[in-house]
């Protein structure tokens, strides 16, 4: 699944002079000051030496990643100095991260307290000359790895450092958490917002479609705030009622981070040409059966999908009797499939195995079922789709199939097979024109 927005994901926030007397300092270092404008005293004569800047990392039970103790060394974060290539502070310390622990930064996320602003700056001395300062700033581990070489894991409370462990006492890293908020935006009528992105070198998937949103920043007071305020921003005649956390996406920003991207769900029925496009190139409205045109990431593409899938599963009352099937089905199924047959040993556990895997995770494939009074599945219909190579000068198209049935005791399989074209009519799969697949049996009805 994409980040969304079309500005870097991390902006340093609108900063205001901590202190006319300062030199020209990193805009990170001013967010900090404005944060903390208690400690310019104590920063200020820091600013003119030479700078280092380190990574606090975070694992899921707040630990946090130490260097080793070495003789006349005590226990400390990774870091290192400011080298030609490194795009800013963030940059520095996951180089030095990953020099010193080999953890690459698709590892880590930003938190969604501090962003790209250091959780702490402090004094320190690296070769001959007088005292620089080091930029803390702060990471999730957001899975669980093998410990680095040379490394150990500490609690917040035995950290040596003693500003740093007061610093992580009163602001404690927490949970990973999105800093990044998306609307997946559709008219429940089949149809899906998309706004696409400016070209331009220095954003991410500059010249893609993408769903409207963008990046967290420190007012923020959660990521329905972050959505709302990035709409706003960028299409302010949009007026969304409810929405409703749809999924956590990870995708990857332009420093390498992992982004959370938190994916809200929200239906909208209005004209894009209405919105006051404020960023980006354009916003309109595009089917699932149009997505192949387009230049959009894969992820984004994925979940649409999966979105219209689901919206085009059987509602209660629409054909009545028939639900969905789950994976917890696939046993069921794997049964209806080798009713009369004769099969091999060990080929309904495989066929289950396999069921459940596509049930749980391939977008392309549904399959409808019909129960008995002790809920047991007695018949089923089982659809798929894929994409077929397009024509000269025309859209990729998308081509499905009810590719099984197994009629129940009463021997019909019009009411799975209704669900499952439902099914394909919802994801956008056009019937072939007349006569098409004239003579097949329901089995294998083709679209």
């Amino acid at each position: 699944m994409e980040w969304s927005g079309s500005r870097p994901l991390h902006r340093w926030e609108k900063s205001r002079p901590v202190s006319s007397t300062l030199p020209e300092v990193h805009p990170a270092v001013r967010a900090y000051l404005d944060r903390n404008p208690a400690e310019l005293p104590a920063i200020a004569p820091l600013l003119g030496g030479q700078p280092s800047c380190s990574a606090v990392v975070a694992d899921r039970d707040g630990r946090i990643l130490q260097l080793r103790p070495e003789p006349g060394i005590d226990a400390r974060c990774p870091g290192g100095r400011p080298a030609p290539g490194d795009r800013g502070p963030v940059a520095t310390a996951l180089r030095a991260l990953r020099a010193w622990t080999r953890l690459p930064p698709e590892a880590l996320s930003l938190t969604a307290r501090h962003l790209d602003v250091p959780v702490h700056i402090a004094p320190v001395v690296i070769g001959p000359g007088p005292l620089g300062a080091e930029l803390r700033f702060l990471f999730h581990l957001l899975d669980a790895v093998a410990l680095p070489p040379g490394c150990e894991w500490r609690t917040v409370d035995a950290l040596p450092d003693p500003a740093l462990r007061a610093r992580l006492q009163a602001e404690p890293p927490g949970p990973a958490e999105a800093v990044n908020a998306s609307a997946l935006i559709h008219d429940g009528a089949g149809r899906y917002l998309l706004h696409l992105r400016d070209d331009l070198p220095d954003i991410w998937a500059p010249g893609e479609f993408g769903l409207p949103g963008g990046g967290r920043e420190g007012g923020d007071r959660s990521a329905e705030d972050t959505l709302r305020r990035e709409l706003a921003e960028e299409l302010p005649g949009l007026r969304l009622g409810q929405v409703l956390p749809l999924t956590v996406e990870r995708a990857r920003g332009q420093d390498g981070l992992t982004v959370p991207v938190q994916v809200f769900a929200a239906a909208w029925e209005g004209d894009p040409r209405t919105l006051g496009l404020r960023e980006g190139v354009l916003v309109r409205w595009f089917r699932p059966a149009e997505l192949g045109r387009l230049r959009l990431q894969e992820s984004t593409r994925e979940l649409i999908l999966r979105h219209a899938a689901a919206a085009g599963a059987v509602a209660p009352g629409r054909v009545p009797g028939v639900r969905r099937a789950v994976p917890e089905d696939a046993a069921a199924l794997a049964g209806l499939r080798a009713a009369g047959a004769t099969v091999l040993p060990g080929w309904l556990q495989e066929c289950a195995e396999r069921f459940a895997d596509r049930l749980a995770h391939d977008p392309r494939t549904a399959a409808f079922v019909r129960e008995d009074g002790a809920g047991e599945p007695v018949a089923c219909a089982w659809a798929e789709y894929r994409e077929l190579l397009p024509e000269p000068g025309r859209p990729v198209a998308l081509a499905g199939e009810v590719v099984w049935t197994v009629a129940g005791p009463d021997g019909a399989t019009g009411d799975l097979v209704a669900a499952a074209e439902g099914w394909l009519a919802a994801v956008g799969v056009r019937r072939a024109p007349s006569g098409a697949g004239a003579g097949l049996p329901v089995r294998h009805r083709r679209w």
